[in-house]
C-alpha cells in the first residue's frame, strides 16, 4: 500500500471537506503545499523585484501561510524547522518573502505530464472533435490561428490561477477571524453558524476595515445585533464604520461600535 501513487486537482481545495473553519493538522498542511507549489518554472514581482519561482518551489510570506494554515506564525515557523532537518524542504529567506523547494519534486507528480498539460491536452482534443466536421482545407493549414488560440488559452489558466489563489487566501482569513472570536461556536445550530458565516463574508467583502478590528463579532454578538437591529441599519452603520477614519486605532469592540451607532440612529 506504500508504493504507488495518486494525482489531487488542485480544484479540490475549493471543496466544502477543504473549507472546515479548524487550523490545518501538519499533514494537512503538507498536502496543501504539494499542491501549491508551481509545476513550471515562472517569475513573479514583489515589491518592484522580480523573484524567480521554478517547479516544485513555492513564494510566500510566513504571515501568508499562518493565515492559510490557521496558525501562529511561530507554529509555522517550528513546521517548516522539522520539514528541513528531514529533508523534505529547503528554505532560502529573500528581502520580502519565503522560497521554499519541494526536496524530490518530481517523485510527487509525472515528470513527463503535470496536472496542467493534461487538462490543456483534454480541451484541445475536445476542441478539435468538435470542430474538424466544420473546418475547411484552409482553416486546416491555418497554424498561425491555432498558436493564437493556445497562446490566449494559457493566459486565461494563469489569471484563474491567481483568481482561485485570492479567493483561498480570503477564505482562509475569514476562517481564521471566526476561530479566534469563538470558542464556543459548536454550541450554535447550523442554520445560526450558516448566517454567521455570510456576516463575516460580506464584511470582509465589503466594509473589511471592520473585521480588522481588534475585537471582531463573535457569533453571540452577531445574533444579539440581528435581533435588536434591522439588516440595513446594521450594514449602513458598518459601512460607516469602513468608511471612518482611523477606525481600528479608535474604536476596539466591533460589536459595541455598531451596536452604539445603530441605538444612536433610532435615539434621533
Amino acid at each position: 500500500m506504500a508504493e504507488g501513487w495518486i494525482k489531487i486537482y488542485r480544484k479540490s481545495l475549493d471543496h466544502w471537506l477543504y473549507n472546515e473553519y479548524r487550523p490545518l493538522t501538519k499533514r494537512e498542511a503538507w498536502e496543501n503545499m504539494l499542491i501549491w507549489a508551481n509545476y513550471a518554472d515562472s517569475s513573479c514581482l514583489i515589491k518592484g523585484q522580480l523573484v524567480e519561482c521554478k517547479r516544485g518551489q513555492l513564494i510566500y510570506s510566513i504571515e501568508t501561510y499562518a493565515n492559510k494554515f490557521v496558525w501562529s506564525v511561530g507554529q509555522v515557523r517550528s513546521f517548516f524547522e522539522l520539514l528541513r532537518k528531514d529533508k523534505m524542504i529547503t528554505i532560502e529567506g529573500m528581502k520580502y518573502t519565503t522560497r521554499l523547494t519541494i526536496c524530490n519534486y518530481d517523485e510527487y507528480q509525472d515528470t513527463q505530464r503535470t496536472d496542467n498539460e493534461l487538462t490543456a491536452n483534454c480541451q484541445r482534443t475536445k476542441r478539435k472533435l468538435k470542430t474538424n466536421s466544420e473546418r475547411t482545407d484552409n482553416e486546416l493549414t491555418t497554424t498561425r490561428e491555432e498558436s493564437k488560440e493556445s497562446k490566449e488559452s494559457k493566459e486565461e489558466e494563469e489569471k484563474n490561477k491567481k483568481k482561485e489563489q485570492i479567493k483561498l487566501i480570503k477564505q482562509k482569513q475569514i476562517l481564521r477571524i471566526i476561530y479566534n472570536s469563538n470558542k464556543d461556536l459548536k454550541k450554535y445550530s447550523l442554520t445560526k453558524k450558516k448566517k454567521y458565516v455570510m456576516f463575516i463574508k460580506w464584511i470582509e467583502e465589503n466594509t473589511n476595515q471592520v473585521n480588522r478590528m481588534k475585537e471582531p463579532f463573535s457569533i453571540k454578538e452577531y445574533l444579539t445585533l440581528a435581533d435588536n437591529y434591522k439588516g440595513d441599519l446594521v450594514q449602513e452603520k458598518l459601512m460607516a464604520m469602513h468608511n471612518q477614519p482611523q477606525i481600528t486605532k479608535k474604536y476596539v469592540s466591533a460589536y459595541k461600535t455598531c451596536s452604539n451607532w445603530c441605538k444612536m440612529a433610532l435615539n434621533k
